[in-house]
């Protein structure tokens, strides 16, 4: 019986485990948390190599030549802070809200 209580895993034991678990979750969750992007940090898809290939095949412009078709009047475009905003179609980077591409669809009113 004695080998077989050394071996056993006691409530002295688990109650520790526990609470020591129950500490490290809120300070892994700050840890592995990554810092938002905010807006104003993010640069423009056209200044962004990693969506040049994207922002060529879309033939997007960051000053819409058509006065009813703009980025901000698309249904793909979250705005963010400013004149700017996220788009769907881009993974990185932001765009004009005077921005157009040929995928513009617009926002359902």
């Amino acid at each position: 019986m004695n080998a077989q209580r050394q071996n056993a895993f006691t409530r002295r034991a688990l109650l520790r485990t526990g609470l020591v678990a129950g500490a490290l979750i809120p300070l892994a969750g700050v840890v592995l948390r990554a810092r938002p992007a905010l807006a104003a940090d993010e640069k423009l898809v056209t200044e962004t190599p990693a969506v040049a290939a994207m922002v060529k095949a879309l033939q997007y412009k960051d000053q819409s030549e058509k006065p009813d078709q703009n980025c901000s009047n698309c249904h793909l475009y979250t705005p963010s802070s400013g004149a700017r905003g996220k788009c769907q179609l881009f993974v990185q980077g932001l765009v004009s809200g005077a921005g157009w591409c040929s995928s513009w669809t617009k926002k359902q009113a």
